[in-house]
């Protein structure tokens, strides 16, 4: 209920405010990590295997498009892993090829579905496992995103995906397929 969205919320400031004054890659990953454990609140935890190079949705949008829920199956795979992971978050304007960057980063062509109609395809934020590993040996993952500025779509909530994949990863790509205008930087 409100309650959990509440408590989130408050982590998602502190979260926000430790990674701000934050100079370390440590103390980051550290604010993800509390920021994770939040919304693992909203989920049980199963102990088993995540499978690699497939994606499973963490949060999804409102029919209306104008907040997000998370998504308690989502979440059950991400608590059943234990070790250190780096994330790699994707964001952008819907088809500015996101999910096939993601898929070239991956080393894979198949993992992250890709949009062959004009409506956008990826919806709310989907996390993925990959072999690939970090300097300091944690295991990277990929963020998929839903598109800004998608029909029907309003700005508060393109910035509400924008806030969540930015504090949950630790390192963001903004991609597009132009110049970063005026338009995403107000986001």
């Amino acid at each position: 209920g409100n309650q959990g969205w509440h408590t989130l919320g408050t982590v998602v400031w502190v979260a926000r405010a430790m990674g701000r004054h934050s100079r370390h890659a440590t103390r980051r990953r550290l604010c993800s990590r509390a920021l994770v454990m939040a919304l693992l609140a909203f989920a049980g935890v199963v102990d088993a295997e995540i499978p690699f190079n497939q994606p499973f949705q963490v949060v999804r949008p409102t029919a209306n498009h104008t907040a997000m829920l998370p998504v308690p199956e989502g979440l059950q795979m991400l608590a059943r892993h234990d070790g250190q992971i780096a994330v790699v978050s994707v964001v952008g304007p819907y088809h500015s090829g996101k999910s096939f960057l993601l898929n070239a980063l991956a080393g894979d062509p198949g993992v992250f579905q890709i949009g062959r109609r004009t409506s956008p395809e990826t919806m709310g934020i989907w996390l993925c496992r990959t072999s690939l590993k970090a300097s300091d040996g944690s295991e990277v993952w990929l963020m998929d995103s839903e598109g800004f500025f998608g029909p029907g779509v309003s700005e508060s909530y393109d910035a509400k995906i924008f806030t969540i994949a930015s504090l949950l990863g630790g390192h963001l790509v903004y991609n597009t397929v132009k110049i970063i205008d005026q338009q995403a930087v107000n986001l």
